[in-house]
């Protein structure tokens, strides 16, 4: 069965958020996807890394054809400009519209390390020396689990560790990438 089409189009108002991978869905399902669904009938989020480009051109042209709201993640990786990256990704995908591609810069740890504060370093074990070394819009997922995340945890409780304590407020203050989501989305924080 195809999951990814299993969305709920009877609903008055509803978003699709296409994200990468595994930890970006664990990401906003925990902590994005519980803010947007005040806001919509439904929320569905879905992982394209592992789809084909041609289902996911044709999934996005039958939303646009039913003028449904969506959004496509993708990580600005190693791209030398926003630009580079947006101008790929409307090439594979080119039914897409450019506006609604949200570019995580550089990779998902980078939000997932902005939403941490000091104090929450502290209850994490994160070494602080390590903690105040590394920038949010820079650090790569190879940093983040060499020199960010403590020993005794594995990849993913490590994240699920984070969410728990996440602070979208001070991520919003130190990722610009994970500012613009939440601009994006109109979302207020304190």
């Amino acid at each position: 069965m195809n999951y990814m089409f299993k969305i709920c189009w009877v609903c008055d108002m509803g978003i699709l958020i296409w994200v990468e991978g595994n930890d970006d869905e664990i990401l906003f399902n925990r902590v994005i996807k519980p803010i947007l669904d005040e806001r919509y009938d439904w929320v569905e989020v879905r992982k394209h890394s592992r789809i084909k480009n041609k289902k996911i051109c044709d999934f996005i042209k039958s939303l646009n054809a039913m003028n449904e709201d969506y959004v496509f993640l993708t990580d600005l990786d190693d791209y030398i400009s926003i630009k580079a990256k947006l101008d790929e990704v409307c090439e594979c995908y080119k039914e897409i519209d450019r506006e609604r591609i949200i570019l995580v810069i550089k990779e998902v740890e980078g939000w997932y390390f902005a939403g941490i504060t000091e104090k929450n370093a502290k209850k994490l074990k994160i070494k602080l020396s390590d903690f105040r070394k590394f920038d949010p819009n820079t650090i790569r997922k190879e940093q983040f689990n060499e020199k960010v995340k403590p020993k005794k945890y594995n990849e993913t409780d490590f994240k699920i560790e984070i969410i728990k304590l996440f602070d979208v407020t001070h991520a919003r203050e130190r990722n610009g990438s994970f500012e613009y989501l939440l601009n994006y989305f109109n979302i207020a924080t304190i």
